[in-house]
């Protein structure tokens, strides 16, 4: 078993690929509707903007969210509602009290299907567009194995979470009328890759011929530095990240052909089998899985936990000892981070792409 998570752990730094082939986003999700931008929030935004989401109308969102997907409403001028999930991160409140909204947008965690049937009730009942934000879910199907993502009129997804993209998101729609309102495709951005992105480029071609440690202990070297020269190990969150997006919204040049240096069957069993691996691992040291299973069909994003106080130390060694890195998840939004539920600030993530 150990050999078998060592190569899997490998993997998570030196990101398998194979011989160009056919695959690509339209062939996966069986759609020419498709655009692409080089983060999720333009993708949001431009959906948004194509429904004519403007001052006045509400968007509803988990409250389990990062904050920063709240720039895409801010942008066009409408207003964030939200509505509460369980620990299990399904909707926590019937129609009475779901805020009345003009787009709703349901959340698939970290490439797990969320249900949609209550959602699919309520968008009717308010005569609401439902988004299926699926940036966690790339290569993810439900258990009829649709896509997710392609399961309500509008979905987002984020390329650049699922492989090691300088960046990569897209806008999927799903309904024949809204499809004649896409806007057309930006073209690919010119603008070069940072100092950091291609460092950890250069180390990522390195793990086969120096091994996993050396180039964790480069990239901490790099930290130090950064930490010298700015006061900071690793980037500060983005200033005002719930009204401005970052950077430009057209995407790299890589963001529609990914998949075409992708085995995607090897891909989504790679990320199973490791999840399947910390699955154990995890509950020996106190920690429990946010699902309670691993439904077929599911590719996970990372594997996410939760843990007590007195035993994440004891994981966090375990994972550093194994190549493995762990960090807090979500960055709440600021109305959100007052609110008692303590199932909202104990979800850790283990990634599987570096």
């Amino acid at each position: 078993m150990e050999k078998i998570l060592s190569t899997l752990i490998r993997q998570i730094y030196c990101h398998p690929v194979t011989m160009k082939n056919n695959t690509s986003m339209e062939k996966l999700l069986n759609t020419d509707n498709i655009r692409y931008y080089s983060l999720g929030r333009y993708a949001l935004e431009s959906a948004l903007r194509m429904l004519k989401v403007g001052r006045g109308d509400v968007v509803a969102l988990p409250e389990f969210i990062c904050r920063d997907l709240i720039s895409s409403i801010s942008q066009v001028g409408a207003k964030v509602k939200f509505y509460p999930v369980d620990q299990y991160l399904n909707l926590a409140c019937g129609l009475e009290d779901f805020p009345h909204s003009k787009v709703i947008v349901a959340v698939n965690y970290f490439g797990f299907p969320q249900d949609l049937t209550v959602f699919n009730d309520i968008a009717d009942k308010m005569g609401a567009i439902l988004i299926e934000d699926n940036a966690h879910g790339l290569l993810s199907s439900d258990l009829l194995g649709i896509p997710l993502g392609t399961r309500t009129q509008i979905g987002i997804f984020s390329l650049r979470k699922t492989f090691p993209l300088l960046n990569g998101a897209a806008l999927v729609v799903n309904d024949n009328e809204l499809a004649k309102l896409l806007p057309k495709q930006l073209t690919a951005s010119v603008k070069g890759a940072s100092i950091g992105f291609r460092f950890k480029k250069i180390l990522r071609v390195l793990v086969p011929i120096l091994g996993i440690k050396p180039c964790r202990i480069l990239t901490n070297l790099v930290r130090i530095m950064r930490k010298l020269r700015t006061g900071q190990p690793i980037p500060l969150p983005e200033i005002n990240a719930e009204k401005i997006i970052p950077g430009n919204p057209r995407p790299c040049k890589l963001a529609n052909k990914v998949l075409s240096y992708v085995d995607v069957a090897a891909e989504i069993t790679r990320r199973r089998e490791i999840y399947l691996h910390l699955d154990k691992m995890i509950l020996g040291f106190g920690g429990v899985p946010v699902f309670n299973s691993l439904p077929d069909k599911a590719s996970p994003y990372v594997f996410p936990f939760r843990v007590d106080d007195e035993n994440i130390e004891t994981i966090m060694k375990y994972l550093k000892k194994n190549n493995l890195d762990c960090y807090i998840w979500p960055d709440l939004p600021d109305s959100i981070v007052k609110k008692t539920n303590p199932y909202y600030r104990n979800v850790w993530l283990i990634p599987f792409v570096w």
